[in-house]
């Protein structure tokens, strides 16, 4: 098993799959006789056999072999193993099975040189039931940390991407000790796989978000290697330095990404395209790259029948905000045709996506079977809304005239907005009171202008211009809010505060609501910041 797994050019035959069938037979029926080396020599061959990652008989066996071990291991034997049943998914769920492992890897953990923590990680970080084993990651983490000076740059990359699958991990001291040493890293050994790795492993780590050399380093590497990048590597590359804020104005290290998703879109699966997407459209300096967003439009196309509504959601979002897109109509048509096939299994997030990306586009205000749809999956999932989803779902329904008459839809609007508890933010309120105010048979809700009035009285000092114009513009169409001091004292000094950056049209509005105020009456120094903002 250990000589023939390493020929990596062995003929592709009856012959050669003969020969992996009865090693297998006879590894089933000898592994209980098997010592530790011969096991893990047998897991770890087995393992480069793709035509056997779907033998149970043999893996069960191997694995109940390994269980019933009473010689001591070594560190070479458990790296074999974890590596070896990581690759097998049928594996996955044996809590007995990884529960050992976890215990092994821990008790030969001082003996483990780099390669063995790297492969330990590896496979380890594959295994969601083990994800919360302190003991386990902890220790790794320290190995790692006391080695990182021996580990090549394919030990760093494997640990970063290893370790960036565990939670519990992401505020321990590791992150720092590999970073430092990726950048002292002999670069000429590098592979394109290992730029990819670091890139994505690293941008999940928020306290290295700010580290220039790390970053600066794996920009250069990745325009070094542009010509090389898989499709699986762009996806990794664009999704990980899109979260780093000091790169988003690199023009050499975007234009050199957009240039190589161009080249591999077509061979992205749903979820690299979906990435592709949302990641390009935080990159303002691309929003006219049409080549680009052609691509994207075209690769998204093409895989709309096996997007998932995260995938979905995800592009609908992203091809919202580039204008050479909206006014594409096969593009909208797909997606509009995929939502409404998708909408059953939408979850609040992806309903809230969906109906606030929809909603920026024109030529869909029209399409009653999409916004039914939506209607349709948000009624359904109002119990599980946040905040932000109620505030996009609100904002975004109350753009499409013929919904404004939708009792279900606003009904179960109101008791997501009003059972969700405290907002999370202005912009969230703002939004809810500019789009509930234009529904007509929400305006004697006492309950819910109660608690948005509540809500906006509390966050008015935090609002933007845009924001204390929504809320004062659509409070003042609530009559049963007309008399509430606080609401509108509240508002008119967060107005008087932003009058010098108000643009004339939020100023306008301002102008508009307070009229209907008669308590407030005619407040000079209010009044004559808000008409030389509408003025200007």
């Amino acid at each position: 098993v250990n000589s023939f797994s390493k020929v990596g050019n062995l003929p592709d035959s009856a012959d050669t799959d003969a020969l992996w069938e009865s090693l297998s037979s006879a590894a089933i029926a000898a592994s209980p006789r098997m010592s530790a080396r011969e096991l893990a020599s047998c897991v770890n061959g087995f393992s480069k056999i793709q035509m056997l990652f779907d033998n149970q008989r043999l893996w069960i066996a191997l694995a109940k072999a390994v269980l019933a071990v009473n010689s001591p291991l070594g560190s070479q034997d458990v790296a074999n193993f974890v590596n070896g049943f990581s690759k097998i998914e049928g594996l996955y769920g044996s809590r007995k099975l990884w529960m050992a492992m976890s215990k092994a890897s821990v008790g030969v953990m001082s003996q483990m040189t780099p390669h063995h923590v790297a492969t330990c990680v590896n496979g380890l970080s594959k295994i969601s039931i083990l994800f919360g084993d302190q003991t386990l990651w902890d220790l790794l983490a320290k190995t790692a940390v006391s080695l990182v000076n021996q580990m090549s740059s394919q030990n760093v990359t494997i640990c970063v991407n290893g370790f960036s699958k565990i939670e519990l991990l992401f505020d321990h001291g590791v992150w720092v000790a590999l970073a430092r040493r990726m950048v002292m890293v002999s670069q000429w050994t590098w592979k394109p796989q290992h730029v990819a790795n670091c890139v994505n492993g690293f941008s999940k780590v928020a306290s290295l978000l700010d580290d220039q050399a790390l970053w600066d380093c794996l920009s250069r590497m990745a325009v070094v290697f542009a010509n090389q990048l898989s499709a699986q590597h762009v996806a990794n590359c664009v999704s990980g330095f899109s979260k780093v804020n000091h790169l988003l104005g690199s023009k050499v290290l975007w234009e050199t990404m957009a240039n190589s998703a161009v080249k591999v879109l077509k061979h992205m699966i749903p979820q690299g395209v979906a990435s592709c997407a949302i990641s390009f459209s935080k990159v303002e300096l691309l929003f006219d790259d049409r080549v680009l967003w052609a691509a994207l439009a075209k690769a998204s196309i093409s895989v709309l029948s096996r997007a998932s509504s995260w995938h979905l959601g995800n592009c609908v979002n992203a091809f919202s905000k580039i204008s050479s897109l909206l006014g594409d109509q096969i593009l909208w048509a797909s997606i509009s045709k995929a939502a409404v096939a998708n909408g059953k299994h939408m979850n609040a997030v992806d309903v809230a996506t969906c109906v606030n990306g929809f909603s920026k586009v024109e030529l869909l205000r029209d399409d009653v079977g999409l916004w039914e749809g939506m209607a349709s999956a948000a009624v359904s999932m109002w119990r599980t809304m946040k905040s932000q989803d109620v505030s996009n779902c609100v904002n975004a329904f109350s753009k499409v005239d013929f919904l404004l008459g939708h009792r279900k839809l606003w009904s179960a609007m109101v008791k997501a907005s009003v059972s969700g508890g405290k907002p999370a933010s202005a912009q969230h309120v703002a939004n809810c009171v500019n789009g509930f105010s234009k529904v007509d048979l929400l305006l004697g809700e006492e309950v819910l202008w109660t608690e948005l009035a509540k809500a906006t009285g509390a966050l008015a000092g935090e609002m933007l211009p845009l924001h204390v114009a929504n809320c004062v513009l659509g409070f003042s169409k609530v009559e049963l809010c007309r008399d509430d001091v606080p609401l509108w004292t509240a508002l008119a000094e967060a107005a008087l505060a932003l009058g010098p950056r108000m643009s004339p049209m939020d100023a306008s509005n301002c102008l508009s609501g307070f009229s209907k105020i008669n308590f407030l009456g005619k407040k000079q120094p209010l009044w004559e910041a808000l008409e030389m903002a509408a003025s200007n």
